[in-house]
C-alpha cells in the first residue's frame, strides 16, 4: 500500500528519471571499468563508488552499461537521474523513492515498506521517513545497487545535505554509485570512509578502446592514432569524431584529425564553458595562450590579479585543466587539454580580433623574464611578430644556445617565415645555433646575408661582437685558425658586453684555439669564460669551459689533467638539472674515457665512452658521433666481432674532419691507432696509405718517422726500422709529441732486447716509462707490440724504481688467465731465476746444483711457479711464461 503523499511524489517523477537509459550509438566494451564498479557489490569496506569527471567522459553511458550487466547477474538496481528540480529536498526524496519502488518490483515486502513511506521535511516526520527508508532498504536484499547520475546538480543546495544524509544511513548491504562533475560532494562523501573512486583518468579511453570504437569504420590506423593523441583519450572527442565519420566520408581535418571543429566547439561551449563563472572563464582563457600556465603568467596575460585561487579550483573540478608540476621557485604549473586549448583560442578571437595577438605577446614577454625563453620564442613565432622574435632572441638567445637548445631554436626558426626571423639579431642568433649544431654551411650562409640594418651605435657594438662569435664557431667547425678574425672593436670593450655574450666570446675563442693546438691562448680564454660563467651562475658555459680545458690538456699530452678537467665538467653538468648540452656531455665523457684508457683503467674508460656515444647520438652531430665511435673502437678493438669492418671504416675515411687542424698529439694518437687496426687484420697497404695521408697533417718530421719505424718493425723489417729510429733517438731539434717519445724509446727497448743487450733495453724502457709517467699516456708504452714490450718489462721488473708500479700495471694487462688473487710480480726472485732455468734441457738435479739449492727446494719453487701461472707441467709453464714475456 502506498500512501497518498508517496503516491503523488512517485507519480510526479518522470519515468525517464528512474529508468536505466538505453545507450545510443556504438558501445565499446570496457571490462576493466565494469570490474571496478562491481567490486563494491560484495565488499563490506567500501559500499560507495564515486565517478568524478567533467562532461564528456562517458559517466552516464558507463553506468547504463554496467546497470544492464548487473541486472543480468541478479543485482537489484535502482536508477535515479537527478536534475535541477532535485535541488528541492522534497523532489529529491521523491525521485529516490520512485527509483527504489521500480527496483523493488517483485519483492512484495520491500514494495509494501516503500509504499508506506511519507516524504516530509518536517523534522519529526522526516526522521520517521528516514527510519522507514532504512528498513525498506534492508528488505531489498544483499545485492542491491542504487545509482545516482548528475549529483553535482545538488551542490550548494538544500538537497546536498540530504544526499549526504542518505549516504550515512544507507545499510552496508546496499551499494551506492553516484556520478558527479564536482569535487564538493567528493569531500563530503570521504567523511564516511566508505567510498571508492573512478576519476577522469580511469574513464579516459585506452588506445585499444579507441581502436575498437572505429573498428567498423573505413579509417586507417594513422587517423585513429592522430585523433587519440589529440583527444588524449577524452571519450567525448572520440565519440563526436565517430559520429562525424558516420555522417561523412571520414576525411581528416588538419588540426583535429577526424573531429568536426564546429561540432567540437559547440559541445565544449555547451558542456564545459557555459558552466564556468566569469572569473573562471577569464582565467581559463589565459590558459589557452600557453600549453603550460602558472598564476603569475595568467595574471600577466589576463586581467585578473588572483589567478592562483581560480587555477587551483579549476584543476580540482575540471580535468580540462590539470596540475602537472611545481618548479624550483615554488610556482605551480597547470596544463590545458589540447583540444580545449584550441577552443579557448577561438573564444579569445571572438572577444576581439587583436586579443589573441596581444595576450600572446604579453605571455612571450613574461617568459623572457620569468619563464622559458624557448616558449617565448615559440609564442612570438606563433603570431608572426618579427619585432617580438628579435626581442626574444636578443635577450634570451645566448642562454638558449649555451644551455643546449640550439637544435630547438633551429627547428622553430625553420617553421617560421623568413621575414619573421630576418632581424639583424635574429639572423645572427639562428646562425650561431646552426654553428652550435654543426651545420656549418647554414651558419656561413646566414652570416653572408645578414646586415645590421637600422641599428644605433650601441646595438651595432653588440651586433659586431655577436657576428664575431658566430665566425669563431664556424672557424672551430672547419678547424681553421682565428688569427685573421676580428670584431672590429678592441678587446677592452668586451667589458661593456652583456655577460652572456662576453662569456660566449671567450669560450668560442678558447675552443677554436684548442682545436688548432694553441694551448696557452686557449687556456687563457677558457679560464676567462669560466670565471664569467661562475659570476653569472651559467653552469652550461662552465661545463663547456671545463671541457675545453680538458681538450687543451689532451692536446698537450697531459692525461691526468685532462681527466681532472673532464670529470669537473661532468660534475658541473650534474648540478645543472639536465640543462647541459648533450654535445658538452659527449665531449666530457669522451675525454674522460680516453684519459682513463691511457691511464690503464679500462673499466672506467668503457663506461665513459659508452656514455659519450649515447649523448652524441642524441644530438645527431656527425662529427662528434664519429669521434666518439672511433674512441670506443680504439679501446674495444680486440673484442670487436667484426674487426675488418671497423678497420676499413676508420682507415678509408682517415683523416676524419675532427683531425683537420687538430694538435699533433691528437693526430699522432689516431695515426698509431689506425696502423694498429690495419696490421691486426693483415692489411699492410692500409697502414702505408695512412702514413702517406699523415704527411699532409704532420709533415715528415719526427712524429711521422716514429710511426714509419713502428710500421716497418711490425711488418718484419727490423733492420730498416732501426735505421730510421736510431737517429731519431739522438735528435735534439725538431718538433715532436710526447707520445712519439714514449713509443720510440719503447721500440728501442724492444730492439735492444731482441739483440740480447739487456742493459740497453732496460735503459731505453726506463726512458719510455719515465715519459709515460710524466704525461699519463701509459698505454703508449706497449704501442710497439704487447708481447714484445712485456718481455722487456718482465725482464726488468723490480728494477724500474718509481716506475715499477707502471710496469706491473702494463704486464697485468696481458695476463687475464692468471688467478685473480695472484697479482703480477708475485713470483719471488728465486722463482723468476728458476723460471729462466726451466727453459733449458737441464734436469732438476743439475739445476739444483747450479743454484746451490736442494732438489726438494727446487721442486717447491716449481710448484709455486705452476700455481701462479695456472699450469700443471714444466712445458706448460715455459709456454705460458713466453706468452707473458716473463722469459
Amino acid at each position: 500500500m502506498v500512501t497518498a503523499s508517496g503516491a503523488r511524489l512517485i507519480h510526479d517523477t518522470p519515468a525517464a528519471k528512474v529508468s536505466v537509459p538505453v545507450p545510443v550509438g556504438p558501445l565499446v566494451e570496457r571490462p576493466r571499468l565494469y570490474d571496478a564498479l562491481s567490486t563494491g557489490l560484495d565488499s563490506p569496506d567500501a559500499t560507495f563508488m564515486m565517478i568524478s569527471a567533467p562532461a564528456g567522459y562517458g559517466k552516464s553511458s558507463l553506468l547504463a552499461q554496467w546497470c544492464a550487466m548487473a541486472r543480468d547477474e541478479g543485482v537489484v538496481v535502482g536508477w535515479c537521474e537527478l536534475d535541477n528540480d532535485d535541488r528541492d529536498p522534497l523532489v529529491f526524496w521523491g525521485s529516490l523513492l520512485a527509483a527504489l519502488v521500480v527496483a523493488a518490483a517483485g519483492n512484495d515486502a520491500a514494495e509494501r515498506a516503500l509504499g508506506s513511506l511519507e516524504v516530509s521535511m518536517a523534522p519529526r516526520k522526516h526522521s520517521e521517513f528516514l527510519a522507514g527508508l532504512t528498513r525498506a532498504l534492508d528488505l531489498l536484499g544483499p545485492r542491491t545497487a542504487v545509482v545516482f547520475d548528475d549529483t553535482h546538480l545538488l551542490a550548494d543546495g538544500a538537497s546536498e545535505a540530504e544526499f549526504i544524509r542518505f549516504l550515512k544511513l544507507v545499510p552496508a548491504s546496499v551499494y551506492v554509485v553516484f556520478a558527479t562533475r564536482s569535487s564538493l560532494l567528493e569531500q563530503r562523501a570521504r567523511l564516511t570512509n566508505r567510498v571508492r573512486e573512478l576519476t577522469a583518468d580511469s574513464l579516459s579511453f585506452t588506445h585499444a578502446e579507441a581502436c575498437a570504437l572505429f573498428e567498423d569504420d573505413d579509417i586507417d590506423g594513422g587517423g585513429v592514432d592522430s585523433l587519440y593523441a589529440a583527444a588524449e583519450g577524452w571519450p567525448a572527442a572520440l565519440s563526436l569524431a565517430h559520429a562525424g565519420v558516420a555522417r561523412s566520408t571520414g576525411t581528416l581535418d588538419a588540426r583535429l584529425g577526424l573531429l568536426d571543429p564546429d561540432v567540437l566547439h559547440q559541445y565544449l561551449q555547451r558542456e564545459v564553458f557555459d558552466d564556468l563563472g566569469p572569473l573562471d572563464r577569464s582565467t581559463m582563457l589565459t590558459a589557452g595562450i600557453c600549453p603550460l600556465v602558472t598564476a603569475s603568467l595568467a595574471n600577466a596575460v589576463g586581467t585578473s590579479l588572483d589567478s592562483a585561487h581560480a587555477l587551483r579550483r579549476l584543476a580540482g573540478n575540471n580535468p580540462m585543466l590539470r596540475r602537472v608540476s611545481t618548479d624550483e621557485l615554488g610556482r605551480v604549473w597547470y596544463r590545458v587539454q589540447p583540444l580545449f586549448r584550441l577552443f579557448l583560442r577561438e573564444k579569445i578571437v571572438e572577444l576581439s580580433p587583436t586579443a589573441l595577438r596581444e595576450m600572446t605577446g604579453r605571455a612571450a614577454e613574461w617568459h623572457v623574464v620569468n619563464g622559458d625563453p624557448l616558449v617565448a620564442l615559440q609564442l612570438a613565432l606563433d603570431i608572426d611578430d618579427g619585432e617580438l622574435v628579435e626581442t626574444v632572441l636578443r635577450r634570451s638567445g645566448y642562454a638558449l644556445v649555451s644551455e643546449g637548445h640550439a637544435a630547438e631554436v633551429l627547428a622553430l626558426a625553420g617553421s617560421a617565415t623568413g621575414r619573421t626571423t630576418a632581424g639583424p639579431f635574429s639572423s645572427l642568433m639562428i646562425a650561431w645555433a646552426a654553428a652550435d649544431c654543426g651545420e656549418t654551411d647554414r651558419a656561413a650562409d646566414a652570416v653572408a646575408r645578414v646586415r645590421p640594418t637600422g641599428l644605433d651605435v650601441d646595438d651595432l657594438f653588440e651586433w659586431d661582437w655577436l657576428l664575431y662569435l658566430v665566425q669563431l664557431r664556424i672557424a672551430l667547425l672547419r678547424g681553421e685558425r682565428i688569427d685573421g678574425l676580428s670584431s672590429g672593436w678592441a678587446d677592452s670593450t668586451m667589458l661593456a658586453l652583456p655577460d652572456e655574450l662576453c662569456a660566449a666570446v671567450h669560450l668560442g675563442r678558447g675552443l677554436a684555439e684548442t682545436r688548432v693546438g694553441a694551448t696557452e691562448r686557449a687556456v687563457e680564454e677558457l679560464e676567462a669564460s669560466r670565471a664569467i660563467a661562475e659570476n653569472i651562475g651559467d653552469l652550461s658555459v662552465q661545463t663547456m669551459s671545463a671541457v675545453g680545458l680538458a681538450a687543451t690538456k689532451l692536446g698537450a699530452s697531459d692525461l691526468r689533467a685532462c681527466l681532472r678537467h673532464a670529470l669537473c665538467a661532468l660534475e658541473i653538468a650534474g648540478r645543472s638539472s639536465g640543462r647541459a648540452s648533450d654535445t658538452a656531455l659527449a665531449h666530457a665523457h669522451m675525454l674522460a674515457g680516453w684519459a682513463h684508457h691511457e691511464l690503464l683503467d679500462e673499466a672506467s674508460a668503457l663506461e665513459h665512452l659508452r656514455a659519450a656515444a649515447d649523448f652524441a647520438g642524441r644530438q645527431h652531430l656527425s662529427e662528434v658521433t664519429t669521434e666518439t665511435r672511433h674512441a670506443l673502437q680504439a679501446v674495444t678493438f680486440d673484442s670487436l666481432p667484426d674487426k675488418r669492418r671497423a678497420a676499413q671504416d676508420f682507415t678509408t675515411g682517415w683523416p676524419q674532419p675532427y683531425l683537420v687542424g687538430a694538435p699533433a698529439s691528437v693526430v699522432v694518437s689516431s695515426l698509431h691507432f689506425g696502423i694498429r687496426m690495419a696490421l691486426t687484420i693483415g692489411e699492410h697497404r692500409w697502414s702505408e696509405r695512412l702514413l702517406d695521408r699523415a704527411r699532409h697533417l704532420i709533415g715528415e718530421g719526427h712524429d711521422w718517422n716514429v710511426a714509419y719505424a713502428l710500421l716497418l718493425y711490425s711488418t718484419g723489417r727490423q733492420s730498416s726500422a732501426r735505421s730510421i729510429l736510431t737517429p731519431l733517438l739522438h735528435e735534439s731539434r725538431g718538433a715532436r709529441t710526447p707520445l712519439s717519445e714514449i713509443v720510440e724509446w719503447s721500440l728501442e727497448a724492444v730492439f735492444e732486447h731482441e739483440s740480447g743487450n739487456a742493459f740497453r733495453a732496460h735503459a731505453a724502457m726506463c726512458r719510455s716509462l719515465e715519459r709515460a709517467d710524466d704525461t699519463g699516456a701509459l698505454a703508449e708504452v706497449v704501442r710497439p707490440g704487447g708481447d714484445s714490450v712485456r718481455a722487456v718489462l718482465a725482464h726488468g721488473l723490480h728494477r724500474f724504481g718509481r716506475h715499477d708500479g707502471i710496469a706491473t700495471q702494463l704486464l697485468a694487462r696481458g695476463r687475464a688467465e692468471f688467478e685473480p688473487d695472484q697479482p703480477l710480480g708475485a713470483l719471488t726472485p728465486k722463482e723468476r731465476e728458476l723460471l729462466s732455468e726451466l727453459k733449458t734441457l737441464r734436469t732438476v738435479g743439475e739445476i739444483s746444483d747450479d743454484m746451490l739449492l736442494s732438489i726438494n727446494t727446487v721442486k717447491t719453487h716449481m710448484r709455486g711457479i705452476y700455481r701462479k701461472l695456472g699450469v700443471s707441467s714444466r712445458r706448460s709453464a715455459i709456454a705460458e711464461a713466453e706468452r707473458l714475456g716473463l722469459v
